[in-house]
């Protein structure tokens, strides 16, 4: 009996051992993940053509901004919001009623905020390309009861879940959201 109740003692502290092990690996793969969004958000800052709004003449140069209406045009330009740190908010509606998705890339490419097309989830898909950008592959944690392997390979991700961009928000003033059906407040705001 008294073996038995070390054996089941030790099993216990094993098996906390391994939970504890795995929860450190989850954490640890979620700092990962906001330090890479974070470089990728402040490299495709510098790779952006439009930084500050003495510069939306060359959105002329792209041509999705063509195939947007004269209206839809200005109620965008009327929406974007520009700080230091380049776009901070901007009303998405505009362009997910009017373009497909990789237009609407093209078009946020501009800004360096290309990594928000994958949020236009009513945006036309008309190409394949389309369907790629709002459907970014992702290698997540498994969540079955297989414990033999740490990680489930390609999987789709909520994107949703971007670093510090909030959908349906729109930038107030530096560091501050309020809610606005249609924008994106951005993590630069």
């Amino acid at each position: 009996m008294k073996k038995f109740i070390t054996f089941g003692i030790g099993l216990v502290l094993i098996l906390s051992y391994f939970h504890a092990s795995a929860s450190s690996i989850e954490q640890s793969i979620r700092e990962d993940k906001r330090i890479s969004v974070l470089w990728e958000n402040r490299r495709d800052f510098h790779l952006a053509s439009i930084k500050s709004s003495n510069e939306l003449h060359k959105l002329e140069s792209v041509n999705a901004w063509r195939s947007l209406s004269e209206e839809g045009k200005e109620l965008f330009l009327e929406s974007l919001v520009m700080n230091e740190q380049g776009l901070a908010s901007f009303n998405y509606s505009i362009l997910e009623s009017e373009l497909t998705v990789s237009e609407i890339h093209s078009i946020l490419s501009m800004f360096g905020a290309q990594r928000l097309s994958s949020l236009m989830v009513n945006a036309r898909v008309e190409s394949d390309l389309d369907f790629l950008l709002i459907s970014k592959p992702r290698i997540l944690p498994r969540k079955d009861k297989d414990r033999n392997a740490e990680f489930s390979g390609l999987s789709y991700e909520d994107e949703n879940a971007k670093l510090d961009d909030h959908k349906d928000y729109h930038c107030e003033s530096r560091a501050t959201c309020s809610e606005r059906q249609g924008s994106i407040c951005m993590s630069s705001c």
